[in-house]
């Protein structure tokens, strides 16, 4: 494969591809991996203390902070270690010269991206990843783990697959920057999403808005492409939010719709102009057996402000008249 647009000396590919990902960290999406790094640090957390062996349980609290936070630190740096394999991974294969020829047109169809991320379960075996990517830094954090968790390397091999695929979406953002492809999607009128393409919520998860008026819009979210071939069609859970004013809020109340009961702060906020609007936002997580991994509850609070923070800031509502909850 190669791309139309984009020249490589294959004499200097080493060269060429490392001056990629440096150009790519002066991106203004490079602070994409610190986030993915501080969203999954969540889980990565949540594991560690419930996997102490006897003898880290028997520490002092001071030594386990300690340990708690070199293990943090040993985490990014091991994140970011197979996020750069993905990259560089990715922009080997698709400016291999001797292959099919890519375009803008292809870079610009996210389901190119999704399923070229996707295939890479059929082009390098899970065990070949897996030694592909225990080097490094990736190496030393299972090293450090192993002295005091247990159970540690099936959840780093997972995360650090999960970097990897990361990398291999970047590099195609980084592609469609590089061929000058601007996003021109339609916004919707409340969220200001777009119309018709996923878009991301959480590292983990994008959206598609299913539902869109001036006053209610709702959107299905489902596993992001990085957790494998078929998952990326798995739902998450549905966001449903309403554009209400006081006016709407106290008659639901008088009627005796329980749903409002706790959005009655905003009745307070408003009493001086019955027509300004508020946003009420609601939601449902959709457990499922078939999901690629459990989330737990800390998940679901990051989940929730990263929704509430964008849609506050996408629609310029004051936290005073915006509530959210999970249904």
């Amino acid at each position: 494969m190669s791309i139309k647009g984009i020249s490589i000396n294959v004499n200097e590919v080493g060269t060429s591809l490392s001056d990629m990902f440096e150009d790519y960290l002066n991106s203004d999406r490079s602070p994409v991996v610190d986030d993915a790094i501080k969203y999954y640090g969540t889980n990565f957390q949540t594991f560690l203390l419930s996997n102490m062996d006897n003898e880290m349980n028997n520490k002092s609290q001071d030594i386990k902070d300690k340990i708690f936070k070199l293990s943090l630190e040993k985490y990014a740096k091991g994140m970011w270690y197979c996020f750069n394999k993905g990259f560089l991974w990715a922009a080997g294969v698709l400016t291999d010269t001797n292959g099919e020829s890519y375009g803008i047109k292809e870079f610009s169809d996210e389901r190119f991206i999704n399923q070229f991320v996707e295939s890479v379960d059929q082009l390098i075996a899970p065990g070949e990843l897996t030694e592909m990517l225990d080097r490094e830094d990736k190496h030393v954090l299972d090293l450090y783990l192993h002295n005091n968790f247990l159970n540690t390397f099936q959840f780093t091999n997972k995360q650090a697959e999960i970097f990897f695929k990361k990398g291999l979406n970047e590099f195609c953002f980084y592609v469609q920057r590089k061929l000058g492809y601007v996003e021109n999607s339609e916004l919707t009128k409340l969220g200001r999403v777009s119309y018709s393409k996923r878009f991301e919520v959480t590292p983990a998860a994008d959206a598609i808005v299913t539902i869109a008026t001036s006053s209610v819009e709702e959107w299905t979210l489902y596993w992001n492409s990085t957790y494998g071939a078929g998952n990326s069609l798995k739902v998450i859970g549905r966001c449903l939010i309403q554009k209400l004013t006081s006016e709407d809020i106290s008659k639901k109340i008088s009627w005796g719709n329980s749903e409002y009961d706790r959005v009655e702060q905003i009745l307070a906020n408003q009493m001086n102009d019955t027509n300004k609007p508020s946003l009420f936002c609601r939601l449902n997580i959709h457990v499922s057996q078939d999901w690629p991994r459990d989330i737990e509850l800390s998940e679901v609070r990051t989940i929730t402000n990263v929704i509430a923070n964008r849609i506050q800031v996408n629609t310029n509502t004051s936290p005073e008249n915006f509530v959210i909850e999970l249904g």
